[in-house]
């Protein structure tokens, strides 16, 4: 009987990771990925289960895959040519497990603005694009039944004439994918100082307009447009705490 070459041992000897207790979990944009361990090469990877295909194939799943061999993009982010073009992959406008700006409320686009805002730089700080990735965190207005929402998007690709090489796009999508099975429940300290900052701003604001404060004595840490850069050294606390 003739035996196995490395690489069929690899491509059959993936299981359920932590001792075949992992399940199936749903992503933002509805993919269905199931955390995988390969019992021939020790390897982790993230396998979505409807497209048949490894997110991360050749290297462990605590770094995001980049490495021009891996399958797994999506066909969608080719156009009916093959041609690469330049695609999305919604994020949503703020952490899974923090409460946002709901559509049809009278502030919604003031505070879905902000969040969303917020969130885009910390995505910056988590997760910091390479150099060599032609990949971009952006806000994106949607529609839906109940009116336009705001969310947080990974941008894939980049318009170009002549188009993309296939490579760089699956490079950027790769990344993408991984941002979007990696993203944090809950706001980090630095984020909600910021949401702290503006909503002091706006009380600050609201002040001199009502005439209950003169502007001269606004404190200079709200009196700009958005969030001053911390120090290196700064202490967040002390940050939040400014009046």
């Amino acid at each position: 009987m003739p035996q196995r070459t490395e690489e069929a041992a690899i491509a059959e000897d993936w299981v359920r990771a932590c001792g075949g207790t992992e399940q199936p979990f749903e992503t933002r944009s509805a993919r269905a990925l199931l955390y995988m361990w390969n019992r021939t090469s020790g390897e982790h990877a993230y396998y979505d289960v409807e497209r048949d295909v490894f997110l991360t194939r050749k290297r462990p799943a605590t770094r995001w895959p980049c490495t021009d061999s891996e399958p797994g993009t999506s066909p969608g982010f080719f156009n009916q040519f093959g041609k690469p073009i330049m695609e999305y992959i919604d994020i949503g406008s703020v952490p899974a497990d923090e409460p946002c700006a709901q559509v049809g409320c009278n502030d919604y686009w003031r505070r879905s603005g902000r969040e969303c805002t917020v969130f885009k730089r910390m995505l910056y700080r988590l997760f910091p694009i390479p150099d060599d990735l032609a990949v971009a965190y952006v806000v994106r207005a949607n529609s839906h039944e109940f009116g336009r929402y705001r969310e947080v998007a990974v941008r894939c690709g980049e318009i170009r004439h002549p188009p993309m090489p296939v490579a760089e796009v699956r490079a950027a999508v790769r990344f993408g994918h991984y941002v979007e099975a990696h993203l944090p429940d809950i706001w980090d300290t630095l984020a909600r100082y910021e949401l702290d900052w503006y909503e002091r701003s706006d009380a600050y604001l609201k002040a001199v307009r009502e005439r209950t404060m003169k502007p001269e004595d606004v404190p200079a840490h709200y009196a700009g447009l958005c969030p001053p850069e911390p120090q290196p050294a700064a202490w967040f606390g002390s940050l939040a705490t400014q009046t």
